[in-house]
């Protein structure tokens, strides 16, 4: 990448790839690259791919911790949000972390206790205070990649909001 950068400007680089698994590999990559850099050497990454907000683990730990949070019996949300918090925070993924879990308390110590302690609490929230709650108790806003994914995920939020209410 800096030997790209040095030759040319960031707006006239393309990395083309065959398989989209690929490229969710180097735009990670691309993307803590570019986040590391000084502010006025930073540059933007865009694709098909990464415009979507759900590739995004921290917007899927917020989306479907919505899931669980309104309809807790369906256990297979806890798992999911388990296994993208594992996959962000680099934790180690095994058979005991991806099984499936019948209650919120057999997740302590794997999830921020926050979450747990407080979830009774979060359905009394409204949708943008339970999104900034959510971002908050996992600190997503620490991982510089996934900035944009949540800020674009807020707006959404916001427009619905606006649009719809707020329940």
């Amino acid at each position: 990448i800096e030997n790209l950068l040095e030759k040319y400007p960031a707006g006239d680089i393309a990395i083309l790839v065959r398989k989209n698994s690929e490229a969710n590999d180097i735009m990670r990559v691309v993307l803590d690259y570019a986040a590391s850099l000084n502010p006025e050497k930073q540059f933007n990454v865009i694709s098909a791919e990464s415009l979507l907000l759900i590739n995004s683990l921290a917007v899927r730990i917020i989306v479907i911790s919505f899931k669980y949070i309104s309809n807790p019996e369906t256990t297979i949300h806890l798992s999911e949000i388990v296994a993208d918090y594992c996959r962000l925070t680099d934790k180690i993924i095994d058979e005991q972390v991806l099984k499936t879990y019948e209650n919120i308390e057999e997740v302590r110590g794997i999830l921020p206790d926050d979450f747990i302690d407080h979830f009774q609490d979060f359905i009394h929230l409204s949708l943008f205070e339970l999104t900034e709650k959510i971002i908050s108790i996992f600190n997503l806003t620490q991982f510089t990649s996934e900035i944009p994914f949540i800020r674009s995920l807020e707006e959404k939020i916001s427009e619905i909001v606006q649009n719809k209410g707020n329940n």
